[in-house]
């Protein structure tokens, strides 16, 4: 006989800090909290994949340069193994491991079509995000300086806009 333990409370969080993938995120009233039959407490964020594409779309459109777990992070969102993400762009895919593990910085050319991937891939999943590919085009990358620390991203649920799509938001920090 299967011991079912049942969940008796379920609470979304009105502030939760994750890692996910690699990157740290602050999520206001999103997560959900759910406590089972035995106490045992489980966190759950909704609509995952939309999160996670809010959140390589928001970063490619920031003009900050992609570090290299930002890199494998995009490559992940996108679902692709190195191998597919060296094709896909056209590189060896040594140069993918490099970029990933900060062993080689991405030229500005490879940068902004990895950057157009990202968008171009979830803006034909999510259209509701906000893409002009003119942003990426003529952006000018930003190397941020070597003790600049970098701020979590703030993502926010937004409910309701119809009966079956939440859309993630970015705040300001």
């Amino acid at each position: 006989m299967e011991n079912k333990r049942r969940i008796v409370r379920s609470e979304t969080l009105p502030f939760h800090e994750e890692n996910l993938m690699g990157l740290p995120v602050i999520l206001k009233d999103a997560a959900v909290v759910e406590t089972d039959s035995a106490g045992d407490e489980t966190v759950t964020i909704p609509d995952l994949d939309a999160l996670v594409a809010a959140i390589a779309v928001n970063r490619c459109l920031e003009p900050r340069k992609l570090a290299g777990g930002e890199v494998r992070f995009m490559r992940k969102a996108l679902g692709m193994t190195q191998a597919a993400f060296a094709e896909t762009l056209d590189i060896d895919p040594a140069t993918v491991s490099r970029w990933e593990n900060d062993g080689q910085v991405l030229g500005g050319f490879a940068e902004k079509c990895l950057r157009h991937l990202v968008c171009d891939t979830f803006h034909a999943e999510f259209p509701h995000f906000d893409y002009d590919p003119k942003r990426i085009s003529y952006m000018k990358i930003v190397v941020p300086a070597q003790e600049e620390r970098t701020e979590p991203m703030v993502f926010v649920r937004v409910r309701g806009i119809s009966d079956r799509m939440n859309i993630w938001g970015r705040q300001a920090a």
